[in-house]
């Protein structure tokens, strides 16, 4: 999940609930450098930036370590993550929607219903030969001509 390098958001997906978590890795080295420069320069941007943020990117490879093992021990085959690279958030938004929409489609049928076996029996009992050809219906147990 490293090789992702980017910032990801994670989705995972229980039974018939969905369950989405997010976590912020940090972005590719030298996009980090770049976005620390104009929060440096910018001076709207001043609140963004922290002695933290210095001090965690000293500690990137352990924390990149962690996040990876944290997810080899906690995906599962009923709820797995999802790693979405989210160096651009358009993108992260579009690549999560997708993900939720796959997943709560699962063992649910897209489409319409069939004819209920119902209506067939009410317009053989109701309607003539020629409706019921013209309608395209046979009468049940009557194979179509």
């Amino acid at each position: 999940m490293s090789a992702f390098g980017t910032s990801p958001t994670m989705c995972s997906l229980a039974r018939r609930s969905a369950i989405c978590r997010t976590s912020q890795r940090p972005p590719q080295f030298g996009e980090q450098l770049r976005r620390f420069r104009q929060r440096i320069e910018t001076p709207t941007k001043h609140w963004k930036i922290s002695p933290d943020d210095i001090r965690n990117r000293a500690r990137r490879r352990d924390y990149l370590a962690a996040l990876d093992d944290m997810f080899a021990r906690t995906s599962t085959a009923d709820v797995p993550w999802h790693v979405v690279p989210a160096e651009y958030k358009w993108f992260a938004r579009v690549a999560v929607a997708k993900t939720v929409v796959k997943a709560l489609g699962k063992g649910i049928t897209l489409g319409p219903p069939p004819l209920a076996p119902e209506v067939v029996k009410a317009a053989a009992e109701i309607l003539g030969r020629k409706e019921m050809a013209a309608l395209g219906l046979t009468e049940p147990g009557r194979a179509k001509d």
